[in-house]
């Protein structure tokens, strides 16, 4: 009997490897798409849900009668701001930028560059980025004032609690004295 060993083609192995990274590369999503959209990770600024059925009506059969009904759901924020946000407080960056991440942060790119400052995206959502361009989270004391952004970054206004403590916001976000 003689010893036959297999002899892996080491050309079919580098093709192998060159279809697995080609078709990685193809079809991976990242946050400098255009489409990209940031997932909502925390649903904590839901209060309350209502179901509220909504008869549709249907066409009567001779013998039976059937009802059906379609479900409506509202929504209401814990936060909400007390007064509406229009277009004209939109950023003027906030079209032109894209969302990127950068580590376990995020940062708000316009032009290559990393934005600073307030930002109101074009939802009317304030967001605070540092001298780095990180997007930040929790207390945020800018020009004497105190702001408190969640965990998506977006500044809260109204009643908040945080670490079972209450605090009261302005309707420009500043903690009140």
């Amino acid at each position: 009997m003689s010893d036959k060993k297999r002899h892996l083609n080491p050309l079919l192995l580098l093709i192998a490897i060159l279809l697995c990274l080609s078709a990685g590369f193809l079809f991976r999503r990242t946050s400098f798409d255009a489409n990209y959209k940031i997932p909502a990770r925390h649903s904590s600024v839901i209060k309350k849900s209502k179901v509220t059925p909504t008869p549709v009506p249907t066409q009567k059969p001779k013998a039976n009668v059937s009802i059906s009904a379609t479900p409506t759901i509202t929504v209401e924020p814990s936060v909400s701001p007390s007064e509406s946000i229009s277009q004209d407080e939109t950023s003027p960056e906030a079209s032109l930028g894209v969302w990127t991440s950068s580590g376990s942060n995020w940062m708000f790119m316009v032009d290559g560059v990393p934005y600073t400052g307030w930002l109101i995206d074009t939802d009317g959502k304030h967001y605070f980025f540092d001298k780095d361009g990180i997007m930040q989270t929790g207390w945020v004391d800018d020009n004497g004032k105190r702001y408190y952004m969640d965990l998506d970054g977006i500044m809260q206004t109204g009643t908040i609690t945080v670490d079972d403590q209450n605090y009261e916001l302005q309707a420009d976000g500043s903690l009140k004295k």
